[in-house]
């Protein structure tokens, strides 16, 4: 959620686009409360289009909401091969929380990442 000035929000929204990618949805709202109220959603690429079609579509106060990445944009953590088998060894003996954080110590390396690549570790296989 961003709350953003009239006079930066076009110039936001063509930020956001370009650094998350145009497919990810936009909502714009707009004076929220308000008698001029509005709530539009679109993709991150359509928003210059759109604020562009209206000059009114710049006045007011803005809540800018993007949505959040799509499951297969997840990418997962790229591990050398001896810190992989590392945390391999350690989720077989201990929860993935407290394998993360074994990991963490003794790399540096964030917990919340190794977490994350200790949980895909633990799924079973399909």
């Amino acid at each position: 959620m961003i709350y953003e000035a009239p006079h930066r929000v076009r110039a936001t929204a063509a930020d956001l686009g370009a650094a998350l990618g145009g497919e990810r949805s936009l909502v714009v709202a707009r004076e929220i409360t308000k008698k001029f109220e509005t709530i539009t959603q679109m993709t991150l690429a359509e928003a210059p289009d759109w604020f562009a079609a209206d000059p009114n579509r710049e006045r007011g106060e803005f809540v800018l909401l993007v949505d959040a990445p799509a499951e297969s944009a997840t990418v997962s953590l790229k591990l050398p091969l001896d810190l992989r088998r590392l945390l391999t060894a350690l989720v077989a003996e201990l929860p993935p929380a407290r394998a993360a954080r074994v990991a963490a110590a003794a790399t540096g390396l964030p917990r919340d990442m190794l977490y994350a690549e200790a949980l895909a570790l633990k799924a079973p296989r399909r």
